[in-house]
């Protein structure tokens, strides 16, 4: 899995600067996850749950792997944040 998303961050120099700049910021993992949330409810504005799945999903899991996330979780907790930005 960590090998699609290096390859996926190799193929879109953007993606690499985000994750760059991300990793910049020394953000605790707790302090990641809220920064992402709050990215997902600005987007749940906008786009539909899949849309921003399809586009967080390589730009910060490399973050989320690096920080020692539990996946699973912070799954849970996207999918109901994206709901919230639905409303």
């Amino acid at each position: 899995m960590h090998a699609f998303m290096d390859g996926a961050r190799e193929i879109n120099p953007d993606v690499k600067f985000i994750v760059n700049f991300i990793d910049s910021l020394e953000l605790s993992a707790f302090g990641a996850v809220v920064a992402i949330c709050l990215v997902c409810v600005v987007m749940g504005t906008v786009f539909e749950a899949l849309g921003i799945l399809v586009l967080i999903i390589p730009v910060f899991m490399p973050t989320l792997i690096d920080l020692n996330v539990n996946l699973i979780w912070f799954g849970i907790l996207v999918v109901l944040v994206i709901n919230l930005g639905l409303i």
